[in-house]
């Protein structure tokens, strides 16, 4: 799971969504491969398309979404610190 970068993964998964293809084990899959990742490992882009495709799809994955937020707000701290 750890050679799979966010953003082809998130890439990957906004094509289903744009199709709207709700692929169950392809969401479960992605979220263990995300949540096995460290939120700094996210662009905000990243995140965008992440919550974006579960959205569209109707996937909820609350601790995913937890984790997508985390991601954020390590983002917006380091851009403050700078």
């Amino acid at each position: 799971m750890d050679s799979v970068p966010p953003r082809a993964l998130a890439s990957v998964l906004a094509a289903f969504a744009k199709m709207r293809v709700r692929d169950g084990s392809l969401f479960r899959y992605a979220s263990a491969c995300f949540l096995s990742k460290p939120a700094s490992a996210f662009s905000p882009m990243d995140v965008s398309d992440i919550v974006n495709a579960y959205s569209r799809v109707g996937v909820w994955d609350e601790r995913l979404l937890r984790h997508m937020s985390s991601a954020v707000c390590d983002d917006v701290t380091l851009r403050m610190m700078m």
